[in-house]
């Protein structure tokens, strides 16, 4: 959608590559994320969190 604007949320578990980063697991949910939803492609993201999937 040129010039307008659009919201989305992405959540659920993910488990990194051995070795992998932060970035890597960041650009990953991203690549999903535009493959569920392709009008997001180039899209900003405005928050990003990533937390250990543990109590």
């Amino acid at each position: 959608m040129p010039g307008g604007f659009i919201t989305s949320t992405v959540s659920g578990t993910v488990t990194p590559r051995a070795g992998g980063t932060r970035l890597d697991v960041y650009l990953e949910i991203l690549a999903h994320a535009v493959r569920q939803r392709p009008d997001m492609e180039g899209s900003t993201v405005l928050f990003f969190d990533l937390q250990p999937n543990r109590l």
